[in-house]
C-alpha cells in the first residue's frame, strides 16, 4: 500500500486479525471523503513505517536489480522465441 494512504485518516488501526477486513463505514464517514467510495477506502488497514534510507540512497540498488530483470527478460523470450521455431520448424 501506498504510503499516502497508510497515513490516512480514512485508516483506523486494526489488529493484524483485522487487517483487510471489511468494516461498516458511517454516512458521515463517507461524506467526509466526498462520497467516494473508492474499493478498499473503508478497509482497515496497518501504519506501515517508512522505508530506510532516502529514494536516492536507495534507487541505484533498485536500477541495478531493474536491469538484472530486463537481461533476464530478454535471455527468457530468446528461450521462447527458440523453443517456438523447433516446434514450427517440426
Amino acid at each position: 500500500m501506498p504510503a499516502r494512504f497508510a497515513s490516512s485518516s480514512a485508516f483506523r488501526k486494526t489488529s493484524q486479525a483485522e487487517s483487510n477486513k471489511l468494516r461498516p463505514a458511517k454516512l458521515a464517514e463517507i461524506a467526509a471523503h466526498g462520497f467516494v467510495l473508492t474499493p478498499g477506502r473503508y478497509v482497515g488497514a496497518e501504519d506501515i513505517e517508512d522505508d530506510d534510507g532516502s529514494f536516492a540512497e536507495r534507487f541505484p540498488k533498485l536500477l541495478a536489480e531493474l536491469e538484472a530483470q530486463f537481461e533476464a527478460s530478454s535471455m527468457l523470450a530468446n528461450t521462447i522465441r527458440a523453443s517456438l521455431g523447433k516446434l514450427v520448424d517440426g
